[in-house]
């Protein structure tokens, strides 16, 4: 009898919404459980390490909410879990999973983790811009490349800020080369696990180019003449886009000749150095000087993978 009233209420309650459907009317009950809910999250996360996401699954016709598990739990999760479990008996299901969600922000030219090429790098003594993650031939050890002038005060750490200008430490130059073979670096990276590096590139908006922090880098290649290549350098302002102009260009630095460089017009001021030089997601080199604003040099990425024993990471997805 009771079903009987219940199926009478539910056509009634639906004929006052011509348009509505009972996924709809379902739909609804979802996003009010997910609106009761989210507004207590932030207050029981306060202080807990591993924290409480809350989202919709209407093909379930359910609200999924990942908590940390029982151990891992503090009193305030494991309150809101209950109150939940109270007012949601059905309509919830739990899952048990310790989760520290963190931003993927980039506020040019710093980057929340992952860590990826085109922010700022830099010493107490010089600051440079990072270029491509890269791993070690022999023990894929996780580094990160920079150009090889950068490297004037070996054995310093590198560091870097987040979007909330907490300073963090990447780690210290392993190897480096400003000679003839090349203008190149890599740093150690000596907490991977926190950082969490990708493949990837911040490029900001620009004339012919669109923000994506996410750039992906899949491929390394040589660069041909009268190709288009682009460029994020910490300093400049932004991702910039030039042509090659000569290819296996010997340049005089003064304190260094370096062969076997690219030049281009790409744009460059001091502190770009490092800069990751690339087009169509693949890795074409590390910016590394200019004879005048947009006339520059970049180490192409082959030598400078050849010169460090390293290869550059290419993101899977």
């Amino acid at each position: 009898m009771r079903g009987g009233i219940g199926t009478a209420l539910m056509v009634v309650a639906l004929a006052l919404h011509p348009g509505l459907s009972l996924a709809d009317t379902h739909a609804s009950e979802l996003e009010q459980a997910v609106a009761w809910i989210t507004p207590q999250v932030g207050p029981a996360d306060a202080g807990a390490h591993w924290r409480i996401t809350v989202g919709e699954r209407p093909d379930l016709g359910k609200v999924i909410v990942t908590m940390p598990p029982e151990l891992s739990r503090t009193a305030h999760q494991s309150a809101l879990r209950t109150a939940i479990a109270e007012r949601y008996p059905e309509l919830v299901d739990f899952r048990d999973k310790e989760v520290r969600p963190t931003s993927l922000g980039c506020r040019y030219p710093i980057c929340d983790p992952p860590l990826r090429g085109g922010n700022l790098i830099s010493t107490n003594v010089v600051s440079c811009t990072s270029a491509f993650l890269a791993r070690s031939r022999t023990d894929a050890k996780l580094y990160q490349m920079t150009a090889g002038h950068c490297d004037v005060d070996h054995g310093t750490n590198w560091l870097t800020a987040f979007t909330n200008g907490q300073v963090h430490v990447i780690g210290a130059v392993h190897s480096s080369h400003f000679d003839l073979s090349s203008d190149a670096s890599i740093i150690r990276v000596d907490n991977p696990a926190g950082w969490r590096a990708r493949a990837w590139v911040n490029v900001t908006d620009g004339l012919t180019t669109t923000a994506n922090a996410q750039y992906r880098i899949v491929a390394d290649a040589d660069v041909k003449l009268g190709m288009r290549v682009c460029d994020t350098g910490a300093q400049l302002g932004g991702t910039d886009c030039g042509t090659v102009t000569a290819v296996n260009v010997t340049v005089d630095y003064g304190d260094a000749v370096v062969a076997g460089m690219v030049e281009s017009t790409l744009c460059a001021i001091p502190g770009d150095s490092g800069a990751p030089v690339f087009a169509g997601h693949t890795a074409y080199g590390l910016l590394s000087g200019a004879a005048d604003f947009c006339d520059s040099f970049y180490e192409p990425v082959r030598s400078a993978e050849n010169a460090l024993r390293v290869n550059v990471a290419h993101d899977g997805g």
